[in-house]
C-alpha cells in the first residue's frame, strides 16, 4: 500500500488534469490539504474523479480557505469516515454518523482535559481533518484495523494571538483521540501538513529559542519512546540524519529555488505499524504548490469494504446524477381553457402606438433666407435629415485665434517641468552590493510603523547565508 500526503494550495489549480495527478503517484490512498473550497463551490470534475472514491471536510463559515480531501483508489474501498476529529473515537469510527461524546478514559493523562467544554465543538469548525478507516491482513491471516488521519493542523499567526490556543486545542484533541485508538486496538497514521518542525534539522533558519515552542513540546511528546502509546516520524525513522530535506518554501521569496525552506509536512504511525513500512520519501521535484508531496509505503494486503461509504462524494445529490424533470416547470391546462384563451385573445383590440417614430429623434430641413447666406453661414444637410453647421470666418479672426493658440502653448511649455517633478514616478532601482545585478522593490506588509514603505532589496531569492547564489543583504528604504 502506497499513502501520499501533499499540500495542494486550492484544489482548483488541478482542473482539468486532476486524474493524472492521481495516476502518477500510483498510490491507494491520496491525501490532500488546504484544498480551499467548499461544498457550494466544488465542481463535479474535482470531487468525483474516474477510479477514486474521495472524502471532503469544509470550513463551516469561511470559503477559500483550509479544508482537507482524501482519494481512495477505487480498488481500495474504506470501512467508515469521519470528517470529525472530536468523533474519531473507536466508537465513532465504526458507527459514522453516530454523534459520540469525547470519551475521558485517560485520566489524569487526558492531554484535552484543559480545553473549555464549549470549545470542544468550535475544533472541527475549519474542515481540518477527515479519517477513513481501513483494514488490513498480515501474513498469519489476522486482521487489523487502521485508521488514516488527514491532517492540516492549525499554523501560529503571530498577528492572531488567539490562534495559538486554538493550534494547543486542535493538537491536544489529536493526540487524545490517536493514542486513544490505539489503545482500543486499531493502528493509526498521521498524514498531513502538521505546521510543525520538529528538530532544528527540519529548519533553514531556527532560532535560538526553537526547542522551547510550545507545538515542538508537543511533538516531542508525541513520539516520546517512553511512552506507553507513543508514534513515530516515519520519514526519520528511514533517513534519521539526513539535512535539507524541507516540504515547504516561501513563494513570494523564491525560497525554492535555493531550498531554504522548513520540513512541515509529516507520515506519522503508530509504534507497533512501523514494522510494515519500508520506505518514506520526500518528493522535491514536484511543483504546483508552495509544499510538495511526501510518499510511504507498507507491505500489507489490504481488504476493501463491499460498498463504498455513504460519505463518498459520488452520493451527495449535486453529483449523484439526479435531475428534476422538466415537467415540474410546466403547468399542465385543458384543453378547452387553452381554446378559450386563443379566442380571447384574438377578439382583443390591438393597443395603440405608443411608440415614437424614428422621424421623429431628426430635425426637418428649413429654409434659410438669403440674409444667413451674407452673413457668412453656410449650412449643409447631412443623412438622415440631420445637420452640420460650417463658419467662413474672415481673415482677422483667424489672426485672433493664431495668437490665442500660441499663448496656450507657450503657457504649457511653462507647466511641463512642474508635472513632471509631480509625477516623476518610482526612482530607478539601483544595483545590489553582493552581486551587483539590479535590485527589486518591495513594500512592506507586515503591521508596525513600517507598513506600506517601499525599499529595493537584492532580487536573487532567500537563502542560507552561506550561500553565495542566495539574496545578499543590500537592502535601501526608498
Amino acid at each position: 500500500m502506497k499513502i501520499v500526503t501533499w499540500n495542494i494550495n486550492g484544489l482548483r489549480t488541478f482542473k482539468g488534469f486532476l486524474r493524472e495527478t492521481l495516476d502518477a503517484f500510483k498510490a491507494e490512498v491520496i491525501c490532500f490539504q488546504e484544498t480551499r473550497t467548499n461544498r457550494s463551490t466544488l465542481e463535479s470534475d474535482l470531487a468525483c474523479v474516474s477510479g477514486y472514491n474521495s472524502y471532503f471536510a469544509f470550513p463551516r463559515a469561511l470559503t477559500g480557505y483550509s479544508g482537507v480531501a482524501t482519494f481512495s483508489s477505487d480498488k481500495l474501498r474504506p470501512f467508515a469516515v469521519n470528517e470529525l476529529l472530536q468523533r474519531c473515537t473507536d466508537e465513532g469510527i465504526e458507527a459514522m454518523d453516530m454523534l459520540m461524546d469525547v470519551p475521558r478514559s485517560m485520566g489524569d493523562d487526558d492531554p484535552t482535559s484543559f480545553i473549555d467544554p464549549k470549545e470542544i465543538a468550535n475544533i472541527d469548525s475549519e474542515g481540518r481533518c477527515i479519517a477513513l478507516l481501513y483494514k488490513f491482513s498480515d501474513k498469519n491471516g489476522g486482521l487489523h484495523s487502521l485508521v488514516i488521519f488527514n491532517l492540516y493542523c492549525p499554523r501560529n499567526d503571530p498577528d492572531r494571538p488567539e490562534r495559538a490556543e486554538f493550534k494547543r486545542n486542535f493538537n491536544a484533541m489529536l493526540e487524545h483521540q490517536a493514542r486513544n485508538l490505539v489503545t482500543k486496538g486499531y493502528h493509526v497514521i498521521l498524514a498531513g501538513d502538521m505546521n510543525i518542525s520538529h528538530k532544528r534539522i527540519d529548519n533553514c533558519d531556527p532560532s535560538e529559542e526553537f526547542e522551547s515552542a510550545p507545538e515542538r513540546i508537543w511533538m516531542s511528546k508525541l513520539l516520546d519512546r517512553s511512552q506507553s502509546v507513543h508514534f513515530v516520524d516515519v520519514f526519520r525513522h528511514f533517513h534519521p540524519f539526513e539535512t535539507e530535506q524541507y516540504t515547504c518554501w516561501n513563494s513570494q521569496k523564491s525560497a525554492r529555488v535555493t531550498n531554504f525552506g522548513t520540513r512541515i509536512d509529516y507520515i506519522i504511525s503508530d509504534a507497533e505499524l512501523i514494522k510494515y513500512f519500508t520506505s518514506c520519501d520526500i518528493h522535491a521535484d514536484i511543483t504546483g504548490s508552495d509544499h510538495c508531496p511526501v510518499s510511504a509505503v507498507l507491505n500489507i494486503n489490504l481488504v476493501s469494504a463491499e460498498k463504498v461509504p455513504k460519505k463518498c462524494t459520488r452520493f451527495w445529490p449535486e453529483f449523484s446524477g439526479i435531475q428534476t424533470s422538466l415537467k415540474v416547470f410546466l403547468v399542465k391546462t385543458s384543453p378547452t381553457q387553452s381554446l378559450n384563451s386563443v379566442k380571447n385573445g384574438a377578439l382583443r383590440k390591438r393597443p395603440a402606438e405608443t411608440q415614437s417614430k424614428l422621424n421623429a429623434f431628426f430635425v426637418k430641413k428649413y429654409k434659410h433666407s438669403l440674409d444667413d447666406q451674407k452673413a457668412g453661414v453656410e449650412i449643409n444637410s447631412a443623412d438622415a435629415g440631420s445637420q452640420a453647421v460650417f463658419l467662413n470666418t474672415s481673415n482677422e479672426a483667424h489672426k485672433q485665434e493664431l495668437e490665442t493658440t500660441s499663448k496656450t502653448v507657450q503657457r504649457k511649455a511653462q507647466l511641463n517641468p512642474s508635472w513632471k517633478n509631480i509625477l516623476k514616478g518610482p526612482p530607478s532601482a539601483p544595483t545590489c552590493s553582493g552581486h551587483g545585478e539590479t535590485s527589486v522593490m518591495r513594500i512592506v506588509k507586515k503591521d508596525g510603523p513600517n507598513k506600506g514603505r517601499k525599499f529595493f532589496c537584492c532580487a536573487r531569492p532567500e537563502g542560507a547565508a552561506s550561500n553565495k547564489e542566495a539574496r545578499c543583504q543590500f537592502f535601501v528604504w526608498i
